[in-house]
C-alpha cells in the first residue's frame, strides 16, 4: 500500500513592509506625458512614442507656439491700442491762439468762444487756464516758471459731437479770418502716423506668424521623414501585406497630432502668462502716477479675452497642422513607394 503524499507546506507568509511606501515623485515633464499617454493607448507601435525625436519636436514646436503667440499678442494689442487712440483723438480738437503784438489775447479768446459758440456740433468749449497750460510744458521746461512773461499760446479744447459733427474746414477758416492768432488743430497728422505706426507692427507680426508657421511645417515633414526612416521596416511589411494607406497614415497622423497639441499647450499657456506678467507690471506702475489717461493706456495695451482666444487658435491650428503635414507627407511616401 503506497504511503500517502503529504500536502506541500504553504509558503510563509510575507512579513510586512517596516516602512510605508511614498508614492514616487514625478517631474512636471513626466506628468504631462502622462496625461497625454491617456490618448494614446491605443497607438500602435509603429510610431514609438517615448522618443528622443519627439520630445525635441514638442519643444521646439513649443518655442514656435510661444513666438506666434507673442507675434498675434502683440499685433493685436497695437491694433486696440491705435483704435482707442484715434477714436479719443477723433472726439476732441484744439483750437490754439497766439500771442500777436497790439491785440489783447483775452479779447482774442472771447471772439474765438464767440465763433465756437455759433457753430453747431460742438458740445462743450473748454479755456485751458494758465495752470493748466503749465502743467502741459512742465515736462519740458520744468516747475516753478513764471509763464507770465513768455509768449505761451492759449489753448481751447472742443469736444465734438459724434451723431452731428461740426464743419472743421468751415471752422478753421472762420477762426483764421475773424480771430488773429487763431489755429484749429483736428490732430489728422498724429492720427495718421499712429495708423502708419500701427499698420508697419501689424504686418511685421503677421509676417513673423507666418514665418514661424512655415518653420513649424518643415520640422513636422523633417520629424515625419525621421520617423518613417527608423520605422521603415514595419511600414514596409504592413505596406506589403495589404494595410491601406490611410492606416498607415493614420498612425503617424495621430502621433504627431498629440506632440503638436503637447507643445502647442506649452508655449501658448507661457505666452498667456507673459502677457498676463505684463499687464500686472504696467498697473503697478500705473498705480502710482494715479493718471486716468495712463490707466487707458494700460487698458488699450491689454489684449483681452479675444488675444487669449487667438492664442487657443495658435495652439489648435499646429496640432492640427502637425497632424496634416505628417499625414501628406506619409501619403506621399506611399505612393512613390506603389
Amino acid at each position: 500500500m503506497m504511503a500517502a503524499r503529504k500536502a506541500p507546506a504553504p509558503p510563509p507568509p510575507r512579513p510586512p513592509d517596516s516602512v510605508p511606501q511614498q508614492p514616487e515623485e514625478r517631474s512636471l515633464w513626466a506628468r504631462i506625458d502622462g496625461f497625454f499617454a491617456a490618448f494614446a493607448q491605443q497607438q500602435s507601435p509603429i510610431v514609438p512614442r517615448a522618443t528622443v525625436v519627439g520630445r525635441s519636436l514638442v519643444f521646439v514646436t513649443a518655442i514656435m507656439c510661444f513666438l506666434a503667440s507673442i507675434a498675434l499678442g502683440t499685433a493685436w494689442a497695437v491694433n486696440r491700442a491705435a483704435v482707442a487712440w484715434t477714436a479719443d483723438a477723433g472726439r476732441e480738437v484744439t483750437v490754439q491762439i497766439k500771442p500777436v503784438d497790439g491785440l489783447d489775447i483775452e479779447e482774442q479768446l472771447s471772439a474765438a468762444l464767440r465763433i465756437i459758440g455759433q457753430t453747431r456740433g460742438i458740445t462743450e468749449a473748454r479755456v485751458l487756464s494758465s495752470e493748466d497750460n503749465a502743467k502741459i510744458l512742465e515736462p519740458w521746461l520744468g516747475a516753478g516758471l513764471d509763464f507770465a512773461e513768455l509768449p505761451v499760446p492759449r489753448l481751447i479744447a472742443l469736444e465734438l459731437d459724434p451723431v452731428v459733427p461740426p464743419d472743421l474746414a468751415a471752422l478753421s477758416d472762420a477762426l483764421t479770418q475773424s480771430v488773429g492768432g487763431a489755429n484749429l488743430d483736428d490732430h489728422r497728422a498724429w492720427q495718421a502716423q499712429i495708423r502708419s505706426v500701427s499698420g508697419w507692427i501689424q504686418a511685421a507680426s503677421f509676417l513673423l506668424l507666418a514665418l514661424m508657421l512655415g518653420a513649424t511645417i518643415s520640422i513636422i515633414v523633417f520629424a515625419t521623414r525621421s520617423a518613417m526612416a527608423a520605422n521603415r521596416d514595419i511600414v514596409d511589411v504592413l505596406h506589403l501585406v495589404g494595410a491601406r494607406h490611410g492606416f498607415i497614415a493614420g498612425e503617424f497622423q495621430r502621433h504627431f497630432l498629440l506632440l503638436g497639441l503637447k507643445g502647442g499647450l506649452i508655449g501658448g499657456g507661457a505666452a498667456g502668462l507673459v502677457f498676463v506678467m505684463a499687464r500686472a507690471v504696467a498697473e503697478s506702475i500705473a498705480a502710482p502716477l494715479t493718471g486716468e489717461d495712463f490707466g487707458a493706456l494700460v487698458d488699450s495695451l491689454a489684449i483681452g479675452w479675444a488675444g487669449y482666444a487667438g492664442i487657443a487658435g495658435i495652439v489648435a491650428g499646429l496640432a492640427v497642422l502637425s497632424a496634416l503635414s505628417s499625414r501628406i507627407t506619409v501619403m506621399r511616401y506611399l505612393r512613390e513607394f506603389d
